[in-house]
């Protein structure tokens, strides 16, 4: 992994609902909302939020992609031009504007994407894979749509956040979320917490905690969604050690947190 691409938590709701076929007629408006590296996967996740409701999409890319997506929304360059920086500057020497790019469609696990350009009066419609779709336009300010149809979304939030939710132990330096939607899909379950980060000196990094592990149990209680951690959590505050079973490249380990006096 590259170190420009930060691991950013990839935050899933409690329970989840598809989307009407019946809201399909107007793409929404989206945004990205975050940058999530799947540790041990060699795949990232770009999330992208509806920026008026609670809908999201998971898009995944490879390290490339991703980088480049980076790059653009940060608003920086590499030391040689990338692809997307080069259509840029061709665009902007043959007097053409993106309009907006749009995430269309999902056939068989992959997503879809349309490019709208327009040159003087004509408009052109261009099929593109959504990481190109979109780290252009983030170079261009460009608005960036989908279709409703195709969006994940949460039916419950947590009354402290937003539709992207998430859980940290701060006594033990770690953040977890549920395996819900594509993700299940891509981990191929749904039970387990994955753990999507660990504070560097805290009591989980050194138990050996990392990115990207899914803890099944703790103290023998199997975690199939977070209400069954945070009562797992509840009863594991009370001890000095707490025993967790976790699941790292498809192996099992038995991990040990002590609690710092």
């Amino acid at each position: 992994m590259k170190p420009a691409i930060p691991l950013l938590a990839l935050s899933l709701s409690f329970s989840w609902q598809s989307c009407s076929i019946g809201q399909e007629k107007e793409p929404v408006l989206m945004e990205v909302h975050n940058i999530q590296a799947i540790p041990g996967k060699g795949a990232v996740a770009v999330i992208l939020l509806e920026k008026e409701g609670n809908g999201y999409l998971p898009i995944f890319v490879d390290e490339s992609q991703a980088l480049s997506i980076y790059l653009g929304q940060k608003g920086e360059k590499a030391t040689r031009p990338l692809t997307h920086d080069l259509m840029v500057d061709i665009f902007k020497k043959t007097n053409v504007k993106v309009n907006r790019i749009v995430v269309t469609d999902l056939r068989e696990g992959v997503y879809y994407s349309e490019i709208e350009l327009q040159q003087d009066k004509n408009i052109f419609r261009i099929d593109a894979r959504p990481s190109d779709a979109i780290a252009l336009a983030l170079r261009q300010d460009t608005p960036i749509y989908a279709m409703p149809r195709i969006l994940e979304r949460a039916a419950e939030q947590d009354e402290a956040s937003g539709p992207l939710t998430q859980m940290t132990v701060d006594e033990w330096g770690l953040t977890v979320q549920e395996i819900r939607g594509n993700l299940a899909n891509y981990f191929g379950r749904t039970n387990g917490m994955l753990v999507a980060g660990v504070d560097s000196g805290s009591v989980a990094s050194a138990a050996g905690l990392q990115e990207g592990d899914i803890i099944t149990e703790i103290e023998g209680a199997e975690l199939k969604d977070l209400a069954a951690f945070r009562r797992a959590l509840k009863t594991a505050r009370q001890n000095r050690q707490v025993a967790l079973l976790i699941l790292r490249d498809q192996a099992q380990q038995r991990v040990t947190l002590s609690k710092q006096e």
